[in-house]
């Protein structure tokens, strides 16, 4: 169960790291369309605004992600699992 439970500890810290690069591609992907704005090339901005929206939702995520991977009997299973682990390791 404690490895069941580390597993998903580091799944959700791996969802976090995409959200937030996906998130920040999305604010790139806006600011790149407000420069083509300033060209006064409105196509391509506008391209890069509808492209953008669908990234700016992964800015969401990562607080609650954050939130749920720091409960604090996830966090004690974790810490059981790994010093479990290392015990074993230590005896071979």
């Amino acid at each position: 169960m404690m490895a069941y439970k580390h597993f998903i500890r580091e799944l959700l810290g791996l969802a976090i790291v995409v959200s937030v690069v996906f998130g920040v591609l999305g604010v790139m992907l806006e600011l790149f369309a407000l420069t083509a704005l300033w060209e006064h090339q409105q196509a391509i901005a506008d391209v890069f605004f509808h492209e953008s929206l669908y990234f700016v939702v992964f800015l969401i995520p990562p607080y609650f992600l954050w939130k749920l991977i720091n409960r604090p009997e996830l966090v004690s299973a974790d810490q059981a699992y790994l010093a479990m682990r290392l015990e074993a390791e230590s005896r071979q």
